[in-house]
């Protein structure tokens, strides 16, 4: 299994936070070996997985939750941590010793992140593999607005697109609904785009934002409290190193 976990500094006028963002890369038959790091309710859960498919997606998301986990907390027990599910699928974190503690998951393709942070600080992520194939989907999601944003940065393609639908699937994530919301409510406002980094802020959330970054073959948003000053440079590196 190919991992990375990396430690990210941010501020805000209210006071500082840390958090740490985990990827990692590998088939069911390399996930299996890490087996041990599962708490003994998630290798229940897991055990009960019927379908390879879906055994290798848990142990992405759960590897990859407690990398980030034990990452941000500078704990060495990942078995003692139990990902557990809320009522919405959205994952929920129990582990007694750092009871505030909240992780933001998503997999694609044999790839796993997720970004630990503390509850009083939320985030999500959400991570998509660029392809011709979902265009027409995506699209369906896109407001002509929306798509003259794009064209004003030179991005109305299949990679601004992906990018537009992670960033509302990110929001997603930190409201905790997930792909049960209308996505005409999480409509983005404006989009800047630097060399590396795409960042878009929302019409009917105006207090987050979603920095996001592609390259040849994938899209990743993080979406954050608006105000709050965050540098994910490495994580884009570390993302397109991985393989």
């Amino acid at each position: 299994m190919k991992e990375s976990v990396v430690d990210i500094f941010m501020t805000r006028e209210s006071g500082n936070h840390n958090v740490s963002i985990a990827i990692i890369k590998g088939n069911l038959e390399v996930l299996s070996n890490q087996l041990s790091k599962l708490h003994p309710k998630e290798k229940i859960r897991y055990d009960a997985l019927k379908y390879a498919r879906r055994k290798e997606s848990y142990l992405l998301s759960r590897l990859s939750a407690k990398s980030a986990i034990t990452g941000l907390l500078k704990v060495n027990t990942p078995e003692k941590i139990w990902i557990d599910s809320g009522v919405f699928d959205f994952p929920v974190v129990r582990y007694a010793m750092f009871p505030n503690t909240c992780v933001s998951i998503t997999h694609c393709e044999g790839i796993g992140m997720s970004t630990a942070y503390d509850e009083m600080h939320p985030m999500g992520i959400d991570l998509e593999k660029i392809s011709s194939d979902k265009e027409e989907t995506i699209l369906s999601q896109i407001t002509d607005y929306e798509k003259g944003l794009l064209n004003k940065v030179g991005m109305a393609t299949i990679f601004g697109y992906t990018i537009l639908w992670c960033a509302k699937e990110a929001l997603s994530k930190v409201l905790k609904t997930g792909m049960m919301i209308d996505f005409k409510l999480l409509a983005i406002e404006s989009i800047t785009s630097t060399h590396k980094t795409v960042e878009c802020t929302f019409s009917n959330f105006p207090q987050y934002k979603a920095l996001s970054h592609t390259n040849d073959e994938y899209a990743i948003s993080i979406v954050l409290p608006r105000k709050t000053e965050a540098d994910f440079t490495e994580v884009w590196q570390q993302f397109d190193s991985i393989d």
